[in-house]
């Protein structure tokens, strides 16, 4: 650290100090020489947020009243009076100034100047003192959207600024046993800025809650953080359950009177969740739009236990009496999973009485997603 030291030796002043000490009382009523400051120090560089003490001197021809010590400019206006003791002459002190954490700039001026008892004020001396900045910026991070899926795209948004300068803002996302999985960051200017950063999750992520933190750098590496935002990663499902019907067997036939038991295998790729069953006849012509499904058979309804990828589920379609021989009979069984796929598959058997022509069973699946 430097000390910066301006003093000034006047020789009429000293010889003025010295015939004032002979005869003090007629000194105060007839000097005319203002009084000298002879130095001022201050140290140089200071930090903000700490505290610096400055040095002064100054002599007068008549005893001193007070010196008066300033610290300005980057937003800082500090000022104290230090009173002289009775028939001082040459007046030394110490004080010392707080400087704020949070400065605009990074250069403040000390000034000092001295006032006699008789009113006369010396000139005005000054020393520039260069400040090393410590306040850390300020940083906030808003996440869009805040459920993503694997394979998708997330984008943060990083407000910065800072009370002299930035350098850099960036963004970096946790999972929940603090490792870094995302980060990235820009070189910046200008004491308050807006930066987007997109983040393609990749296709293996693991599901869970991860934490967004937006981060901001200034020229002396100080460095401020936002407080973490959540992102979900949700599995990124958009297949549908598959569907096997196990009974009846393609090319079985049914009398009009009888219970068809069907059995069907239900398999997704991460869970199930429902899975709903009917029996119908169709009757009209599709062409002319008149065709309509009325339902033939009583299906008990299908529960299916939390946690199930895979599952085969029994159901005995019972007739209710609205099928006649010679229709066909078509079992829809339609299952959905936890993100809301569905696959649906149907099987037809035509009625005849005691005998009936079996159809082959048709299948189709329509994904829908669910966020």
């Amino acid at each position: 650290m430097v000390q910066r030291r301006i003093s000034v030796l006047a020789g009429a002043l000293v010889v003025a100090v010295a015939l004032a000490a002979c005869d003090g009382s007629s000194a105060f009523s007839s000097n005319t020489i203002p009084p000298e400051l002879l130095s001022l120090e201050a140290p140089t560089p200071v930090e903000s947020g700490q505290s610096f003490t400055v040095s002064v001197r100054a002599v007068g021809a008549v005893p001193m009243d007070t010196i008066v010590v300033r610290v300005q400019g980057s937003g800082v206006n500090l000022e104290q009076r230090l009173e002289g003791e009775s028939r001082e002459l040459d007046m030394q002190r110490q004080v010392s100034f707080d400087l704020p954490l949070s400065m605009d700039g990074t250069q403040v001026t000390v000034s000092a100047r001295a006032v006699d008892v008789g009113g006369l004020e010396s000139r005005r001396v000054e020393t520039s003192v260069s400040v090393v900045d410590r306040a850390p910026p300020s940083a906030s991070v808003s996440v869009s959207p805040q459920e993503v899926g694997q394979e998708e795209a997330v984008t943060f948004q990083v407000q910065a600024s800072d009370n002299v300068e930035l350098r850099r803002v960036g963004v970096r996302v946790e999972d929940g046993s603090g490792s870094r999985v995302f980060a990235d960051s820009v070189l910046v200017t200008g004491s308050s800025v807006t930066r987007s950063f997109t983040w393609n999750v990749p296709s293996g992520q693991p599901v869970g809650t991860y934490q967004v933190v937006g981060f901001a750098l200034d020229q002396e590496a100080n460095r401020g953080e936002s407080s973490a935002r959540s992102l979900d990663i949700v599995f990124n499902d958009e297949t549908p359950p598959d569907i096997e019907f196990l009974a009846p067997e393609a090319g079985s036939e049914w009398g009009t009177g009888e219970v068809i038991r069907m059995r069907a295998r239900l398999t997704d790729n991460d869970e199930l969740a429902s899975a709903t069953l009917r029996a119908v006849v169709r009757r009209g012509d599709p062409e002319l739009g008149t065709e309509e499904e009325v339902v033939a058979y009583t299906a008990p309804a299908i529960q299916i236990r939390e946690g199930l990828a895979d599952t085969t589920v029994v159901r005995d379609l019972t007739p209710n009496g609205d099928a006649e021989s010679g229709e066909t009979v078509y079992i829809i069984l339609e299952a959905t999973d936890a993100s809301g796929n569905v696959g649906r598959s149907t099987l037809a058997v035509v009625l005849a009485g005691s005998s009936a022509s079996a159809f082959l069973p048709s299948s189709g699946a329509l994904g829908v997603r669910r966020r």
